[in-house]
């Protein structure tokens, strides 16, 4: 589920298109600038009237306000201008109310903790945690896997959580490990 127009803060304006793949400049407010430097954190753009997030695949300053950006999947100048005009939003406050809701500075402090099922059987230690516009995902080293998982990180699922011991029980859906 993506986040409401209402929820969203501006955070940025795109100025301009900025070279021949898909880079475009953008003039920031002052205290954006984590915005443009997290590539786990989308920011939003409203096409047709609906937030669409946009994650950033690389961004450098350019002065004290400016960022040069290149979004994933904007690879052409065509596509970079098409998005000339846009303000950027961002939804920081999501991510804060969950990590306080937990006791926890951040829920980047999740990294580490031991996931078990709740049919008592251990998952694995949480790697990496990820907001997908407001879905929030913990990737899990698996034992019995190659490749670590990602597992919805939502209250519906989390039957006991125990920061002291850095532990999590969830209820996981069949099929995702």
């Amino acid at each position: 589920m993506f986040p409401s127009k209402e929820t969203l803060e501006a955070v940025a304006q795109v100025t301009k298109s900025y070279g021949t793949c898909g880079e475009v400049l953008v003039s920031i407010a002052p205290d954006a600038i984590d915005c443009f430097q997290d590539p786990k954190q989308p920011v939003f753009l409203l096409l047709e009237g609906l937030p669409v997030p946009f994650f950033i695949e690389h961004s450098r300053p350019k002065g004290s306000r400016k960022f040069l950006v290149k979004f994933e999947d904007t690879d052409s100048l065509a596509e970079a201008d098409a998005l000339v005009g846009q303000t950027v939003y961002a939804c920081p406050e999501q991510d804060e109310a969950e990590s306080e809701a937990l006791g926890l500075s951040s829920l980047d402090d999740l990294e580490g903790f031991i996931v078990f099922n709740s049919d008592g059987s251990r998952v694995g230690t949480v790697t990496a945690v990820f907001d997908f516009g407001g879905n929030f995902c913990l990737e899990i080293s698996v034992e019995a896997e190659s490749e670590p998982v990602l597992i919805p990180f939502h209250e519906d699922l989390v039957t006991d959580f125990q920061p002291e011991s850095s532990t999590i029980t969830m209820e996981i859906p069949a099929g995702l490990i």
